[in-house]
């Protein structure tokens, strides 16, 4: 009884440690890693880091994810990611959205080197209005197995 036991803790605490968070509550960062676990996940805004929720109407956002080094590689060391990230108003309506930035990539892969370091880029502007939330959404997994990260940035926009 005693073995079973320590082997279901054991297995739980590999479970477990696969799987990590990433919050940053003063910039409304919030990340679940099932997998695929950054060194990092910085927030810009026109190329500085954010320090709170605010974005000013016009600005460039964006989300670098870095130090994802566990994809799964193919032979020639090739891995092979998709990546897409959405834009949702107040009211849950989808108002921007890119299925999958790495589908170009399919059949060739990207190097391991260049997929640890990754961005996510929106510009805040129409049809996005001051004085309003959104949320950006993001997401990266592996193609060939089933680890993922996903994530989202809350935005006021002023």
């Amino acid at each position: 009884m005693f073995s079973k036991l320590s082997s279901l803790a054991f297995f739980s605490l590999i479970v477990l440690s696969c799987n990590s968070d990433i919050k940053n509550e003063s910039i409304g960062l919030f990340v679940t890693a099932s997998g695929l676990n950054p060194t990092a996940v910085n927030v810009y805004s026109n190329q500085s880091l954010k320090a709170d929720k605010e974005i000013a109407f016009g600005s460039e956002l964006t989300v670098e994810i870095l130090g994802v080094d566990n994809f799964k590689k193919d032979k020639n060391g090739q891995v092979f990611i998709g990546g897409e990230n959405s834009l949702i108003d107040k009211d849950d309506n989808v108002i921007y959205f890119v299925e999958d930035y790495f589908k170009k990539y399919d059949l060739t892969g990207v190097s391991a080197a260049d997929a640890e370091k990754l961005k996510f880029n929106i510009r805040v502007g129409k049809p996005m209005k001051p004085g309003e939330t959104y949320r950006f959404l993001f997401k990266l997994w592996d193609k060939k197995s089933d680890k993922l990260l996903k994530g989202n940035v809350l935005l006021n926009v002023i």
